[in-house]
């Protein structure tokens, strides 16, 4: 099935053919008018949201299952993303309004934080207790 919605912000349209193909597909565009970090942002927030089940079952059928038993190897492993991403972020943000490479890794990491805060959001509208550790969005 397909669904196409306009909102104000952002369009999008999802094509599920995860019982079929095993493959699903989300296009969100966002309206011009908007900041570039609004666009990020919402683009994000509309994507966590909207697949949240369909993130969580990836990150199931990887992350969990592969840390299971292996807990040390993965906290280093979380505790070096975290290091590098916190890196990455600041030097971002501290070139971002001068350089066009840091200003779209900056609307990247924003994208993110919209995709999971929309992640969260989607599994508190389900009423189910998961989570993700923040670093394994990264």
């Amino acid at each position: 099935w397909a669904v196409l919605v306009l909102v104000s912000l952002c369009r999008w349209a999802v094509l599920i053919l995860v019982l079929l193909c095993r493959w699903a597909v989300l296009e969100v565009e966002s309206h011009e008018d908007y900041p570039d970090w609004v666009q990020a942002y919402s683009a994000g927030l509309l994507e966590g949201s909207l697949s949240w089940q369909l993130i969580h079952w990836h990150w199931v059928n990887t992350v969990r299952d592969y840390c299971l038993g292996k807990e040390h190897l993965c906290k280093d492993v979380r505790r070096f993303i975290r290091e590098n991403f916190d890196w990455v972020r600041a030097r971002a943000k501290k070139h971002m309004h001068r350089d066009h490479y840091w200003h779209q890794v900056e609307l990247f990491f924003i994208q993110l934080d919209g995709l999971e805060i929309g992640w969260r959001q989607g599994v508190k509208r389900s009423r189910q207790e998961i989570d993700i550790p923040h670093e394994d969005f990264l």
